[in-house]
């Protein structure tokens, strides 16, 4: 038995890892796309080889992803982390969802900025999934 409240809540939420394999990176990409379809985000003209096409998601190839899994390597959620780059901002920013005067400060500090995106969830997956995605 867990002997605190912060035990309990930890001892219940998957591990997440930052994924490096070509082939884990593939995997975390196409549960993305499947979820994100799934719930309406994007149609199958968006799909190219099971992912979402670069030309919808640009971020892909800048992206650092992050996987939480089960014990035998079942794939439960995944996230990334998009960094700031002059070239290919930000989603948030490019889509306007950020202040005018948050932009700005990020423009100035921008090697220490990253955006958390692509948070899907496996259908069937633990319910703190997410908690160690974020």
């Amino acid at each position: 038995m867990p002997a605190t409240p912060f035990e309990a809540l930890t001892a219940s939420t998957p591990a997440a890892s930052r994924l490096t394999h070509p082939q884990s990176i593939l995997a975390a990409r196409r549960l993305h796309a499947s979820v994100y379809q799934q719930l309406g985000y994007i149609g199958t003209q968006d799909l190219s080889d099971g992912v979402i096409d670069v030309a919808i998601d640009p971020w892909a190839p800048l992206s650092t992803y992050f996987a939480a899994s089960s014990d035998d390597g079942a794939l439960w959620g995944v996230s990334r982390l998009i960094r700031y780059t002059p070239e290919q901002r930000l989603p948030a920013l490019q889509h306007g969802l950020i202040a005018s005067s948050i932009a700005a400060l990020i423009a100035k500090d921008a090697d220490s900025t990253a955006e958390v995106s692509a948070l899907a969830i496996a259908p069937g997956a633990p319910r703190r999934t997410a908690v160690s995605l974020y």
